[in-house]
């Protein structure tokens, strides 16, 4: 270890103001020997000295040290236990009467809540109550691109080499593929409802023309017949008449 490290350590241990170089080796070497002594019956004596060596050096120290700073960090702690995600998974999916998978809100719901309904932490909460606003707001929180659901809207963006909720292996570009082209194909598929859009509002449009023509026609003929300048039954007449005629040409050419 360093002498500053040392010191530091020493002063933590001992609780006492700086000591000469002299003292703090002595103490050292009694802080390791008692560390040495303490060696569980499980494990053998020369491996127990290689781990006291070990938990002793900088290098440990230093991500010792990052270890609890980022556990400190750590809010969003999950309550289930020795159970695996793997295992919650299947179960919610066994409960569910299509026997479908779970989504990760419920997930993340069945594996921060305890079994009386109480949750770690305020951070856990507040989490859980903004995934319910944004359910309402939405028919499902299990969208095909992971990059923008409701999990990732609440607890921010996805890992590169983990999902949350999903366990260990599994990465976003894995389950969802790569960012880059699930925007591709998100515009594709926004082109195709467009132009599919397009063609229907014509053709809307279209039928409400024929519409308004057949319409047009059939009042002006009715204002033509009421005011005597054509014979509304006469043409109905030709009409069937000639529809008439029609099918006995058609007729009669069948049985030639």
């Amino acid at each position: 270890m360093k002498l500053q490290a040392l010191k530091v350590l020493l002063q933590q241990i001992y609780k006492e103001i700086p000591l000469p170089l002299v003292q703090l080796v002595a103490l050292l070497v009694q802080f390791l020997q008692e560390r040495i002594r303490n060696c569980p019956p499980d494990v053998h004596l020369d491996q127990w000295k290689e781990l006291v060596k070990y938990f002793s050096n900088d290098l440990f120290e230093a991500q010792s040290g990052r270890g609890k700073s980022n556990r400190v960090k750590h809010t969003m702690v999950h309550v289930s236990g020795s159970k695996s995600f793997t295992q919650i998974q299947e179960e919610l999916k066994n409960k569910h009467p299509e026997k479908r998978e779970p989504m990760r809100t419920e997930m993340f719901r069945a594996t921060r809540k305890r079994k009386n309904g109480n949750v770690p932490n305020e951070d856990i909460a507040h989490a859980i109550r903004n995934l319910d606003e944004i359910d309402l707001d939405r028919e499902s929180s299990q969208i095909s691109d992971g990059h923008q659901d409701t999990i990732s809207q609440v607890l921010g963006p996805e890992h590169s080499e983990y999902v949350r909720l999903f366990g260990f292996g599994p990465t976003p570009s894995k389950v969802w593929g790569k960012k880059g082209e699930n925007d591709r194909l998100k515009m594709e598929n926004e082109n195709l409802h467009k132009q599919l859009e397009e063609e229907r509002v014509k053709r809307e449009q279209l039928k409400t023309q024929q519409d308004q023509m057949q319409l047009a026609m059939t009042s002006l003929l009715a204002n033509l017949a009421q005011n005597g300048t054509i014979d509304l039954s006469k043409i109905l007449l030709g009409s069937t008449s000639a529809s008439q005629e029609n099918n006995n040409e058609g007729a009669s050419a069948s049985e030639n």
